[in-house]
């Protein structure tokens, strides 16, 4: 990874955090999804700042390039997210039925 995209990723993950904190100061967002975007920033930066450990972990699961090793976790991560708030969203209609 070129060390301009090290700087780039690590830049953005350190403004997402900042900007989810600012939005937790102003009651914008609950603490549940906080924590969830301040921890997802956490891995990106993580692995903006140590690249090895996407290829240790590709290795480990036997994916072939860390490059897709880190697009499966992101998509998993995500969609992980999208069912949560899914589950919540159903609850909170068939409390209001």
């Amino acid at each position: 990874m070129s060390w301009m995209l090290r700087v780039i990723l690590v830049l953005t993950s350190v403004m997402t955090c900042f900007w989810i904190l600012r939005k937790i100061r102003k009651s914008q967002v609950r603490i549940e999804d906080s924590v969830f975007w301040l921890l997802f920033s956490l891995g990106l930066i993580l692995l903006s700042l140590f690249p090895q450990l996407a290829s240790w972990a590709a290795n480990l699961i036997g994916v072939v390039s860390p490059v897709n090793f880190v697009f499966l976790s992101i998509i998993f991560v995500l969609m992980l997210k999208l069912l949560m708030l899914t589950s919540l969203c159903t609850h909170r209609a068939a409390a209001k039925a």
